[in-house]
């Protein structure tokens, strides 16, 4: 019986000997700024004048979704416009998923095209909802997921999200 209680005690004192270690090793791998050394939430100094930069994300997306999006068949339609950036000859394939609080709803669409010149295509793609689920004019969001296809076997995916207001 006490051989029993001592192999249980150990066990415990094991277990969390592990798991503090464990906490601790996630905490040395945790990045202490963003992904390029800043710190997005504060001023850094700029240096010998004194003067000083507002440090801001800047995100580069080469496809769009409008702020402003049209809804219509009673809130069962919400059309997503947007635009993006490919060269002649590429293909893309947009996907985009609208959602809105809990209560009203959400809808999936894609669209596909064919890049025609050097400067931002136009592209437009009808979600539906499913069911009695409706949307209602309002804050929204707005995500997508571009894939565009350059070559035979060469393909650049991107992901976003965007708020936007149904109107």
């Amino acid at each position: 019986m006490k051989a029993r209680i001592v192999f249980v005690t150990i066990s415990v004192v094991a277990s969390l000997a592990a798991a503090a270690l464990l906490v601790f090793l996630i905490g040395q791998a945790a990045p202490a700024a963003g992904p390029f050394g800043m710190d997005h939430t504060r001023d850094a100094a700029a240096g010998g004048d004194g003067s000083a930069l507002a440090v801001s994300r800047v995100i580069s997306i080469p496809f769009g979704i409008d702020a402003s999006l049209q809804v219509s068949e009673g809130g069962q339609i919400v059309t997503v416009t947007g635009h993006g950036d490919c060269q002649g000859g590429e293909t893309f394939r947009v996907t985009v998923k609208v959602s809105q609080d809990a209560f009203n709803g959400l809808a999936v669409g894609h669209t596909e095209g064919d890049c025609t010149t050097v400067e931002s295509e136009g592209w437009s793609v009808q979600v539906n909802t499913p069911g009695s689920k409706t949307f209602s004019e309002g804050a929204a969001l707005a995500c997508g997921r571009v894939v565009v296809h350059f070559d035979q076997e060469g393909a650049i995916v991107h992901d976003w999200c965007k708020e936007v207001t149904l109107q």
